[in-house]
């Protein structure tokens, strides 16, 4: 008949409907009772989730998911860089192509929803645990934390966690912390001043503007606070807080900064990210501009709309 099978699909699907004397009610009432939702560790560390949805939960679930993970709302493709004087060579030029957000479909709506489950868990509506906030449990030993090297524990999985999670934990995750000293004894235990507060998270926003790595364009809303020093590091034992050692990621390049070479310093107040030898042997600083106010060129000042007498030119407005 020239039907698709969609089309056909769609067709049967509005038959039953018409021919079904008890109409859509029982049948979505029975649906609604075998929604589940099931989380299975699995051998190799990972976690197998499965379920059913209704119709309505998936929506809301697929409408929650889709400005994560629309390429016509978040673009990880940077534009095409700007030769460097000093070296013209490919090699910043492969560095930065590798910047672009190369995750399939399904890492992508991992990713957002694991942030979109964080970012809710921070509403005070949401219901608490003894009073706390949702809370991950980390236990590993201070030698492991402070060498950059071992594994951690977190209480509900049966298998070790890597540095690069143990490490992004600590940096931003509600985290309650337990470490170890040599011999089993507990060093520390608890909450530290570890997190940035609402007010340097405010600041960051306005100074970075969103995620710094260069192409991204996620917004202050849906980022994190990173440590460009490490919270337990050699240089900053104590674990420094403040706007010097800090800039927002979103969840996927925060993760990707923890788990490989690519690095991110601050220079002059900016963050800059340097590449890895592989890709950029001379791994050249980049500077983050998501600021518009800090892509203009240096010495660049905006346009004065005043007269030659101080007052304000009538033919201009100050749209702000």
């Amino acid at each position: 008949f020239g039907y698709s099978v969609r089309e056909v699909d769609d067709l049967a699907i509005r038959y039953r409907e018409h021919l079904d004397p008890d109409g859509t009610e029982p049948r979505d009432a029975d649906l609604f009772e075998r929604r589940f939702l099931t989380l299975t560790p699995h051998c190799s560390g990972m976690t197998r989730v499965t379920g059913m949805l209704t119709g309505s939960m998936a929506g809301i679930i697929g409408a929650a998911l889709e400005p994560f993970t629309s390429p016509r709302i978040v673009s990880f493709q940077p534009d095409a860089p700007e030769p460097l004087a000093s070296d013209t060579s490919d090699g910043s030029a492969q560095a930065d192509a590798t910047t672009a957000d190369v995750r399939s479909a399904g890492q992508k709506r991992a990713d957002a929803l694991v942030q979109l489950i964080e970012l809710g868990a921070k509403d005070p509506a949401v219901p608490r645990l003894n009073g706390a906030a949702p809370t991950v449990n980390l236990h590993a030993t201070l030698d492991d934390v402070t060498s950059g090297r071992g594994v951690g524990w977190i209480d509900g999985l049966t298998g070790p966690v890597p540095y690069s999670t143990v490490e992004t934990l600590l940096c931003h995750g509600d985290v309650i912390t337990t470490l170890f000293g040599e011999h089993g004894q507990v060093l520390q235990h608890g909450k530290t001043r570890r997190l940035f507060t609402t007010a340097q998270n405010r600041a960051l926003a306005a100074r970075d503007g969103g995620c710094v790595w260069p192409g991204c364009n996620a917004p202050p809303s849906w980022c994190e606070s990173h440590h460009v020093d490490g919270w337990l590091s050699k240089s900053h034992p104590g674990g420094l807080t403040d706007l010097d050692n800090g800039a927002l990621l979103c969840h996927f390049h925060h993760s990707n900064v923890h788990k490989t070479r690519w690095k991110l310093t601050i220079r002059n107040g900016t963050p800059h990210v340097i590449p890895p030898a592989s890709l950029d042997w001379n791994q050249t600083p980049r500077p983050c501009q998501q600021n518009r106010a800090r892509q203009l060129p240096p010495g660049h000042h905006p346009p004065d709309h005043r007269s030659g007498d101080g007052q304000q030119d009538d033919h201009h407005s100050d749209t702000g």
